[in-house]
């Protein structure tokens, strides 16, 4: 994954509240796909698209906190 294409994630998950976004930030940072791996990264934008209500967004937050914690 390309920088650019993180940064494109990143604006669209923050500035445009964008739950793919978010969520593809949080797959990113849990398997350290072109970042460095952090479960707590991760849960936080797990946790901004489970804010959106997207369904698979929640489960994975919620798999993912119960992994971490």
């Amino acid at each position: 994954m390309s920088l650019d294409a993180i940064d494109t994630y990143k604006k669209a998950c923050d500035d445009f509240n964008n739950a793919n976004s978010c969520f593809g930030l949080g797959f990113m940072y849990k398997r350290g796909e072109g970042v460095r791996q952090s479960n707590i990264k991760a849960l936080e934008h797990y946790g901004k698209a489970y804010d959106f209500k997207s369904q698979a967004d929640c489960d994975f937050y919620a798999k993912l906190k119960k992994e971490t914690f």
